[in-house]
């Protein structure tokens, strides 16, 4: 039963890690978004899924 119940804690902690690195991940392009249009040539360094 403990097992189970330290199994369950670890994953919340997981998801509860996952949602900090996405909205740090949402701040980040939200600074991105308010950069003059030239800067946005990051685009491409980003290779598609082709």
């Amino acid at each position: 039963m403990d097992d189970a119940a330290d199994q369950l804690k670890q994953l919340m902690m997981n998801i509860v890690d996952m949602n900090t690195v996405v909205e740090s991940n949402m701040s980040i392009l939200a600074e991105i978004n308010k950069l003059p249009g030239d800067i946005l040539v990051v685009e491409q360094i980003v290779p598609d899924g082709s």
